[in-house]
């Protein structure tokens, strides 16, 4: 569900703290639709109350400061949120400045922001307490929004108080020519893609990307920046580059169906939806029943051996799977990167989805652990092919938290007890425990 993000303020006078702070007090209230992150208990005062007296120019700086990473950096199967980098660019309790703020944490795919609420620890000496737990998310465009009219209001509000020359107003003018500059924008996604604040990046590494892009695609760059992000992202990057340039293992996608729009996708508040009713049509179209597909029908699927798919005793170095389309007619082969059979049948299947959901232009498909928007297509697509939601809870009967059910699934099925536990999740048979990651 999309609900949308708003900060709210009542200015207030304030006789401490620096000009800028003292110019910013206000009482503030954030929230995603109906649900409050500032509802608190103030120990002081003895009551719950849902804004929170804080100053809004260390969040306007802190907004600034990390634009393009709140927008663009996804996390990356759980390791970037335990980098400090990482947390300190998108939680915002980093922002400080000796205030308690909401525990928001702000994790961007790319088309949405997922956003996580968490409450104040259970045990704590601070005469604030946040209440709230939840996960959500808002669109890109309106976190964006929210972002741009939260700075423009505090900038506003300093130069009512004679503040009209501060470090916010120069990240500010800086921050809006970059975003007026179609060049100067699409440097600093590709730099939040790969982890890094504004010119921290390698020029080199970012040329080399750019490079590449008339060879794999626009799109496929987004991918792969991710997956080389961290320590060594260059060298990463040229691991993906020898990767590219393997044998792999020749085939040929068979299936084909219209692509969907950017647009189509970006306006659908759950994008998994559709991911998982295009897997359902997939299936219609080659005849399968409601069973279990063998290694060799999804071998097929892609014109391979079904001994591809088999355990491997190759070590996994690999920092993606990598499908490179080698002419229109869907000849190309496939460079995949998981040792196990149940992660080469996954990543069989998420080549597939990716033919069909990727931009015409991109020739290289990308298969990563990168939380981006099109990675999530493509796994709910596979979680939908080759376990469907139905049959699925028809074969466990019921018992969702048996150890030994759920690996009868995984075994039944093909795919792993991860896939399993992911699938009950997303279709709300089990809750989800998303927000447990960032405590």
């Amino acid at each position: 569900m999309n609900r949308p993000f708003t900060i709210s303020t009542d200015w207030l006078s304030c006789e401490n703290g620096t000009p800028e702070v003292r110019a910013t007090s206000a009482n503030i209230s954030m929230a995603l639709g109906e649900l409050l992150a500032t509802r608190h208990q103030d120990e002081w005062s003895q009551s719950v109350r849902s804004s929170i007296r804080l100053a809004a120019y260390p969040l306007a700086i802190w907004f600034t400061s990390n634009w393009w990473r709140l927008l663009w950096e996804p996390s990356t199967a759980g390791l970037m949120r335990a980098e400090a980098t990482w947390r300190m660019a998108h939680e915002m309790t980093a922002v400080g400045h000796g205030f308690i703020w909401p525990r928001l944490v702000f994790d961007s795919d790319g088309q949405r922001v997922e956003v996580h609420c968490l409450p104040s620890p259970a045990i704590t000496r601070e005469p604030i307490k946040y209440l709230e737990r939840f996960d959500t998310s808002v669109s890109i465009g309106d976190f964006e929004r929210a972002m741009d009219r939260f700075v423009s209001l505090t900038i506003s509000r300093l130069g009512a108080r004679g503040l009209s020359n501060t470090d916010l107003h120069g990240l500010w003018a800086e921050l809006s020519n970059e975003r007026g500059d179609p060049d100067s924008s699409r440097m600093r996604r590709l730099e939040a893609r790969l982890g890094f604040d504004p010119d921290d990046a390698p020029d080199n590494l970012l040329q080399r990307l750019t490079n590449l892009t008339r060879e794999a695609g626009a799109a496929a760059i987004d991918e792969i920046a991710p997956a080389c992000a961290g320590q060594h992202a260059a060298a990463k990057f040229s691991r993906v580059l020898q990767l590219s340039k393997s044998a792999g293992v020749p085939g040929k996608f068979s299936i084909k169906l219209p692509k969907p729009s950017s647009q189509e996708l970006a306006d659908d508040s759950e994008p998994w939806r559709w991911s998982k009713n295009l897997a359902r049509e997939v299936r219609k179209q080659i005849g399968s029943r409601k069973k279990p597909l063998s290694d060799r029908e999804l071998a097929d699927l892609l014109s391979i051996d079904p001994e591809v798919l088999e355990d491997s005793t190759e070590k996994s170095t690999k920092p993606l799977g990598l499908a490179v389309l080698e002419n229109s007619k869907g000849k190309a082969k496939f460079i995949f990167h998981r040792p196990q059979r149940t992660g080469r049948r996954f990543e069989a299947v998420r080549f597939l989805a990716d033919s069909i959901i990727a931009p015409r232009e991109d020739r290289w498909l990308p298969a990563t652990d990168a939380k981006t928007s099109r990675q999530k297509e493509q796994t709910a697509f596979v979680a939908e092919f080759l376990c469907d939601i139905d049959s699925l809870v028809e074969y466990l009967e019921g018992d969702y938290s048996s150890e030994d059910a759920i690996n009868d699934a995984a075994e039944h099925f093909g795919i792993s007890t991860y896939a399993i536990m992911g699938q009950l999740q997303n279709n709300n048979v089990i809750g989800s425990a998303a927000s447990s990651a960032f405590e």
